[in-house]
């Protein structure tokens, strides 16, 4: 059964078959897209609902516009600094939702190099880490 449903994924065309990840990823993930500013330009609806902030009050807003205050400037000098020169990023982030609540997330960055070699826009995909943190105790 599992074979049967392997072959029928790797037989989808390459439209459906991103369609389908994109799909999955938004039903488990919480996804943003910045360009190299910091410039939110997409966002799933998972981000709307952990933050509390409209899509259209995020799209086109500096990325910062979540910061809790819990990190220093060397944590995201150091995070930049990697995500900057092409690398990935893994690490917890304390964001702040609209309402002023601090909410912790698990955030792999992954920065998208573009044929030039240089980097042109930034994937943030993230868990909420307080229901992961919950399911250890």
């Amino acid at each position: 059964m599992i074979s049967a449903k392997r072959l029928e994924l790797q037989n989808l065309p390459a439209r459906e078959a991103d369609g389908f990840i994109r799909y999955a990823l938004d039903c488990a993930a919480i996804v943003a897209v910045t360009d190299v500013r910091g410039i939110i330009t997409f966002v799933n609806e998972k981000f709307c609902e952990i933050s509390g902030y409209s899509r259209d009050e995020l799209i086109g807003s500096n990325h910062r516009i979540l910061r809790s205050g819990v990190h220093d400037a060397e944590f995201f000098r150091s995070m930049y600094h990697q995500i900057a020169n092409g690398r990935n990023w893994h690490g917890e982030i304390c964001n702040k939702k609209k309402n002023g609540e601090i909410y912790w997330v698990d955030t792999t960055i992954v920065p998208h190099v573009a044929a030039s070699g240089k980097v042109d826009s930034y994937t943030a995909i993230r868990f909420d880490a307080e229901i992961s943190q919950k399911g250890c105790t």
